[in-house]
């Protein structure tokens, strides 16, 4: 119970630290396509 519950909080601490960089990765990519390819 113990050992389940801690899992969960670092499963969830972990998906709280890479959802910013996924996000932050992503806006780069996007910024980067458009200063490639100008309308």
């Amino acid at each position: 119970m113990v050992i389940k519950k801690l899992a969960d909080n670092a499963s969830f601490l972990v998906l709280t630290a890479i959802r910013p960089a996924i996000v932050f990765a992503g806006l780069i990519m996007i910024k980067i396509y458009f200063i490639k390819h100008p309308y």
